[in-house]
């Protein structure tokens, strides 16, 4: 892994080794700012060596611990770093009744998606999210189903089908509605709950209710 930070805000993310190009040279969007960046592999914007992360051996992986929320709690994970839509976000799941779970890396999100159960997870896009939506990409076709995936992003419109699709969610809202996010999630919830009605008529169907 390397670290790389961003020349306009400065926040720093950890890149794979093997998305580097072999000229050592390329480009990209922060997931924070979503300022456009030119990177040298071998340095750091302000001309500093960039330095690897750490080792596992050197930086132990952070142990978390299954939460515990009461019974029949409704409970969203949210990884998103755009602090405005972070905002939006926590209002709106709160004023709906979601517990709110936040994950500080891509790397904890992992493990929380590993060891609990939520109703609605919340992702903003970028290289760092790939580990999330993997980690998704694997549960049960039953437990998938029940979850409203949502994927927050700057690189196309909101409730763009196709991206959604290549992205294994359920639904892409752009960072751009921010001004409007109460109405965009309203209706990705509703959206949800169309998509959900035939799989419940037919279990209901199935076992006679």
């Amino acid at each position: 892994m390397m670290q790389i930070s961003c020349q306009e805000c400065s926040k720093s993310f950890n890149l794979p080794r093997h998305k580097i190009p072999d000229t050592g040279i390329f480009r990209f969007s922060c997931p924070a700012c979503g300022a456009k960046n030119r990177i040298d592999a071998n340095k750091e914007p302000d001309g500093r060596t960039a330095a690897p992360e750490q080792t596992a051996a050197q930086t132990p992986e952070k142990n978390i611990e299954p939460e515990q929320f009461p019974p029949g709690s409704k409970v969203a994970l949210l990884y998103v770093l755009d602090p405005g839509w972070f905002e939006e976000a926590k209002g709106y799941l709160t004023a709906q009744g979601f517990h709110l779970s936040l994950a500080q890396s891509p790397e904890e999100g992992a493990q929380k998606l590993r060891l609990n159960r939520y109703q609605l997870v919340l992702l903003e896009e970028g290289y760092q999210t790939e580990v999330l939506l993997r980690e998704i990409s694997l549960w049960p076709g039953r437990y998938r189903r029940e979850v409203n995936c949502l994927l927050l992003g700057d690189s196309r419109e909101s409730f763009d089908a196709y991206t959604g699709f290549l992205q294994g969610v359920n639904t892409y809202l752009s960072k751009k509605d921010k001004d409007r996010a109460e109405q965009i999630l309203d209706q990705a919830r509703d959206d949800f709950a169309r998509y959900l009605k035939p799989w419940h008529a037919a279990a209901d169907h199935e076992t006679g209710a």
